[in-house]
Order: C-alpha cells, then sequence, then structure tokens
C-alpha cells in the first residue's frame, strides 16, 4: 500500500515537472518572435518618429520634460536614460541615429545586437520623456525587453535573407527554447497588466454601478466621435462595464485552456479596437493586440505564413513532415537524453505494433510526452494536432528479445503529409486514432 502511493506521488510530481518543463523550455519556432519583432518594432519606429517632430520640446534642457522638473517629481533620482548626456547641439544625430537602429531592428538586420539596441533605445526615450509617455512606450519597452532574449531574426529578416544567400539554401528551424522563454514571459507580463488593472478598477466606484463605460465615450477629451446618444441605452452600458472588468479579471485564468483562449483573445481584440475607434487610441490599442500573437500557436502562424507566401495549393505541397522537428540518433542512451532536452511530443513510427509497444516502454521515463502510430499517413495526422513534434522513426533488433539498442532514423521528408482521400485520412484507423488523441 505505502509503495503504491510513493509510485503515485512520484508519478504526479514528474508529471507536474514534465509539464512545467515543457511550458518553459521546449523549442518554440522563432516564427513567432519574428512576426512580433515586426509589429512591436514597427509601433517602436513610429512612435520614435513622433518624438522627433518636437525633439527639443519633449528632451531640451528647457522642454516640457526639463531636469528641474523630473529632478523634483523623481526625489530619488531620475530614471537612466543616455539623453542625459547628449550635448544639445548632438540631439538630431543621436536621434536619427537611433532611428536608423530601430529601422535595423524592423527589418532584422544585426542579430541580438541590434534587439538589445532596441530595447536600451525605448526605455531611455520613455525615461527621458516621463510626463509624455504612456500605454503604447510601457507596452514597446516591455516587448523590447523579450526580444532581446530571443533570436527574433532568424524568420522573417534580412539576416535569414544573407544566411540563406550565402549558404545556398534556408537550414531547418529545430525551433528555439529562448523563443520559447521570451513568449511565455511576455504572456505572463500581459496577464499580470489585466489583472491588476481590474483589481484597480474595482476602487472606482463607477465600475461598480456601471457608469465607468458611459463616462469614458462621453468624455469629449478622447472622442473620436459623438457617442452620447448612448444615453438612451444605461442597461448596455452598465453590461458593457461589467463585462469588461470581468474579462480583464478573468483573463490571467482563462487565456491558457484551449477551449477559452480564442474567445478571451477575440474579445481583448474587439475591446481595444474599440478603444482605437471610439477613443482615439489607436496605438495603444494595436500595441496590446499585437501582444497577442504570443498566445497564438506557432503552428497557425506558420500556416498563414505559407498560405500568403505560396497560396493555398502550394502551401498543401509545402505541408510536408519537413514543417515538424525531426531528431536522428544512434543509441539508446543519447536517443533517451535528447528527447529529455528536445522534444515536447515525440511520434514513434514502426511497422510493427509490438516494437512500438516496447519502444515506448524503454523511452517513456525520458519523454515528456509520446505518440505510437503504424503508418507514416498516421503521423501526419498526429502532427497537425500536437505541438511542436518531433517525428521518429525506430528499428529495433528483431533478434534481440531486449531491445538494448535502438537505431533511430530520420524519415523521408519527401513523403507528402496528406493523403489523396478526400479527408486526408487512409484508413478509418487514422480517424479514430486522431478522434482518441482528442
Amino acid at each position: 500500500m505505502v509503495q503504491e502511493v510513493i509510485q503515485v506521488i512520484k508519478s504526479s510530481f514528474f508529471s507536474i515537472w514534465n509539464r512545467w518543463d515543457a511550458f518553459w523550455f521546449s523549442p518554440t519556432d522563432t516564427l513567432s518572435v519574428s512576426l512580433i519583432r515586426i509589429l512591436v518594432g514597427g509601433m517602436l519606429l513610429y512612435s520614435h518618429l513622433v518624438w522627433g517632430t518636437s525633439l527639443s520640446a519633449f528632451f531640451g534642457e528647457n522642454g516640457w520634460n526639463n531636469q528641474a522638473l523630473l529632478t523634483l517629481l523623481q526625489p530619488d533620482g531620475v530614471s537612466p536614460s543616455f539623453w542625459w548626456y547628449v550635448p544639445p547641439q548632438w540631439m538630431l544625430a543621436v536621434h536619427w541615429l537611433c532611428n536608423g537602429i530601430l529601422v535595423m531592428f524592423v527589418v532584422g538586420l544585426g542579430g541580438r545586437f541590434t534587439s538589445v539596441l532596441a530595447w536600451v533605445i525605448a526605455i531611455s526615450y520613455a525615461n527621458r520623456s516621463m510626463l509624455a509617455n504612456f500605454g503604447l512606450d510601457q507596452i514597446v519597452c516591455i516587448g523590447t525587453l523579450y526580444l532581446a532574449i530571443a533570436p527574433s531574426t532568424q524568420k522573417l529578416s534580412l539576416d535569414s535573407l544573407i544566411k540563406k544567400w550565402l549558404r545556398r539554401g534556408e537550414d531547418a528551424d529545430r525551433g528555439s527554447i529562448l523563443a520559447t522563454v521570451a513568449c511565455r514571459l511576455l504572456q505572463i507580463h500581459l496577464c499580470v497588466i489585466y489583472l491588476w488593472a481590474g483589481l484597480s478598477k474595482l476602487q472606482g466606484e463607477a465600475w461598480w454601478n456601471g457608469e465607468a463605460m458611459w463616462l469614458a465615450l462621453a468624455n469629449e477629451e478622447y472622442q473620436s466621435m459623438n457617442m452620447t446618444w448612448l444615453v438612451r441605452f444605461p442597461r448596455l452600458m452598465e453590461f458593457l462595464t461589467h463585462v469588461t472588468i470581468a474579462w480583464e479579471l478573468s483573463f490571467s485564468a482563462l487565456v491558457w485552456p484551449k477551449a477559452t483562449r480564442k474567445v478571451v483573445l477575440a474579445m481583448g481584440v474587439g475591446m481595444h479596437l474599440g478603444i482605437g475607434l471610439f477613443l482615439g487610441m489607436w496605438t495603444f490599442g494595436l500595441i496590446m493586440i499585437f501582444a497577442y500573437v504570443a498566445f497564438v500557436p506557432s503552428a497557425s502562424i506558420q500556416s498563414a505564413y505559407r498560405w500568403l507566401r505560396f497560396g493555398k495549393q502550394e502551401s498543401r505541397k509545402e505541408d510536408t513532415l519537413s514543417s515538424y522537428p525531426v531528431l536522428g540518433v544512434a543509441n539508446r542512451e543519447r536517443s533517451i537524453r535528447k528527447v529529455q532536452d528536445v522534444m515536447e511530443t515525440c511520434i514513434l513510427i514502426s511497422d510493427s505494433r509490438s516494437t512500438l509497444v516496447r519502444a515506448v516502454a524503454m523511452l517513456a521515463n525520458g519523454s515528456r510526452e509520446l505518440v505510437a502510430v503504424n503508418s507514416l499517413s498516421q503521423a501526419m495526422m498526429v502532427a497537425r494536432l500536437v505541438r511542436n513534434p518531433v517525428v521518429l522513426q525506430l528499428q529495433i533488433d528483431a533478434f534481440d528479445p531486449a531491445c538494448d539498442w535502438l537505431d533511430i532514423r530520420v524519415i523521408d521528408l519527401d513523403e507528402p503529409m496528406m493523403s489523396d482521400s478526400e479527408d486526408g485520412f487512409e484508413s478509418a484507423n487514422d480517424r479514430s486514432l486522431v478522434s482518441a488523441i482528442h
């Protein structure tokens, strides 16, 4: 009895640990962070071009954010910024140099170096113009910090084009753990932002009695269009007020389950588009929507990218196993270490069901999740359902009943993902396998 309890505790612990390890350290395709780089970098470049329209007023010695005023407002010391050390005669040159670096960041030139510089530039501008920054500047500072961690120039960048030209071909993307960490940090940061925004709203009476939404829309300072006609629908205003605060408070919990993620993000997109349309804060609304890309599965972004690049028919041809990470190693000990370090999900392919059973038994202790299939067509279907799979084909020595060694070979990457059948399944067994996984 005691041994059974201990075994259950150990199994639960390793299950939780494996999920935690997979959450943070499973390699993610770098297309996600590359797309975030373009979107966040574009907003960053736009905001800095706006700074340049009144450079002396924002950063000058006698401007709106002069040092005497900021020192008074920050008695513990002004926030760090390289602008404190730029002479007035060099301000314009430094500003355009910074914009040039931001252009390099957006187009993906210079790798991690320009990513770090973009973050330094973002926080320096925001800290120096403390009285003139708002939500947009805060979110781009957060985004550039996490992009400085991730390899965000491996795709959709001039760096990738240069590497492709020099090597006369494109390297397969094996994924990046740093890309996963960056996305996770951005996701958690968004959850914290919304949670505290909701909790702070609970301190205001207008959010309890349902008047907050009406007060925002009726404020002429922010109005993009006259919305005062909504005064005739008080129940609607109360409903929107309570839905907004309920959404903010529940975002950090409901955005993680797949069943509720799309609804929560769709509500967020609608809310931020409404902020831009009715209150005129388009830059803030857009930067928050752009940050949602961190929650979009890499497979969905890959599919959209292939569709835009090749079209519907060509992307179908491109959708082969080469779209997924593939691992090939030569011996059992090394394979277990590689599975533990690299994989989130392992698809095992073999012609023999008994072979699969023994292979699963041998590798189960080292992998996070194993999916055993009998045919390549089944593997294709599974690969469409699981996230970031590593596809392996096993050949076990039939004359060795103990299965002391494994020869893991990379499968044929030229074989198409889909069969010629109408729904893509070659047999009823394939359909039942996918249904079981669901």
